[in-house]
């Protein structure tokens, strides 16, 4: 059970990693996007129909896409003035409960909800009416869906880790007890 934990671990963790190192690129798709904007509405006065909502698209992707990466990296905002004067196996113990009571039934609720409004949009052909070009919506919340999924699989991979962390705290303090 161990080797297939730590296996799922390993691979939560390596995903987590290489998505959050690949979708830094779409921030210069972002920035490209916005300065050709920029340039050719107030320069040449001929907006385009997509730009606006190409950039918001770019920016809903990086940003669920980063989740599983910041909390794979331990790079969430958290009170640390509290939780960093805490002894490491208390911490583990909030982060464990959390994640037990907190996180995933959120993350679960989460990924439940944008599943079957990514399936709904692909059903029905959905389009967005925020600009006259009409994209459709169905990529968008597929890549949300995705980012959810990736952020809850990241939770349940650090609280494995966690699991793991404070057993191995426990032990090591028993023995020191004992010695």
């Amino acid at each position: 059970m161990g080797k297939l934990l730590d296996g799922f671990v390993r691979i939560v963790n390596s995903l987590s990693e290489k998505v959050g190192e690949s979708i830094k690129w779409l921030s210069v798709g972002l920035v490209g996007i916005g300065v050709y904007e920029v340039v050719v509405r107030y320069v040449f006065n001929s907006p385009t129909e997509w730009g606006y909502e190409l950039l918001l698209m770019f920016g809903a992707a990086m940003y669920v896409l980063s989740w599983a990466y910041l909390h794979y990296t331990d790079g969430h905002v958290k009170v640390d003035i509290v939780y960093n004067a805490l002894p490491e196996s208390a911490r583990k113990i909030i982060d464990i409960l959390c994640a037990i009571f907190l996180h995933l039934p959120l993350m679960g609720a989460l990924s439940y909800v944008s599943f079957k409004k990514m399936w709904r949009s692909w059903e029905i052909g959905e389009k967005s009416i925020a600009t006259t070009w009409y994209p459709p919506l169905g990529p968008l919340k597929t890549i949300i869906f995705i980012g959810i999924l990736l952020f809850t699989l990241q939770t349940i991979s650090r609280l494995i880790t966690d699991i793991k962390t404070l057993i191995k705290y426990q032990r090591k303090k028993k023995s020191q007890e004992t010695t």
